[in-house]
């Protein structure tokens, strides 16, 4: 069986390699993340670290989920006809949803943080960019635990049409 994969959102067309590549910098963007939260009473240090912070949270980890939600688990699903693979699947699409909003919520608060806005405390930013962390751990945990392996098991399934232009990576 081929899968014709139709848009790899300027994405590898290994999806194992992909995923396990983001998931391992996901480990540095949290570490990172903590750094920044650590400088956040310092409006010149989070200045100089929100906007690389923001573009992981804003484009880089979108862009994961959407090549996952609707690369990856697709061309899963079509070979895996598993109903608990297939619960298992909208589980995660509904933590990369619950991400994204802590994702949102956190860059908003460092943007008021910035601008002094002083209803924001360091408690509760420090406690959005915990939940995030935390889920991103746990999301990546359960990706690599159930998903990775699938992904092995149908190593060398996946073409491209002949026509589909690919974006850089």
């Amino acid at each position: 069986m081929q899968i014709v994969v139709t848009n790899t959102f300027g994405r590898s067309l290994d999806p194992l390699k992909e995923i396990a590549g983001e998931h391992e910098d996901l480990r540095d963007w949290i570490r990172f993340l903590d750094e920044a939260l650590f400088y956040v009473a310092d409006p010149e240090a989070t200045a100089f670290n929100l906007p690389m912070l923001e573009r992981f949270l804003s484009d880089r980890l979108p862009s994961h989920f959407a090549f996952e939600d609707y690369v990856v688990f697709p061309m899963i699903l079509e070979l895996e006809r598993d109903p608990l693979l297939r619960a298992t699947i909208r589980d995660l699409k509904v933590d990369h949803a619950s991400i994204l909003m802590d994702a949102r919520s956190l860059t908003t608060h460092f943007h008021r943080t910035m601008d002094g806005d002083t209803d924001v405390s360091d408690v509760e930013l420090r406690a959005i960019a915990k939940r995030l962390g935390n889920a991103l751990l746990r999301h990546s945990a359960k990706e690599d635990d159930i998903i990775a392996p699938l992904l092995r098991k149908h190593a060398g399934v996946f073409t491209l049409p002949d026509d589909l232009p690919l974006l850089p990576e």
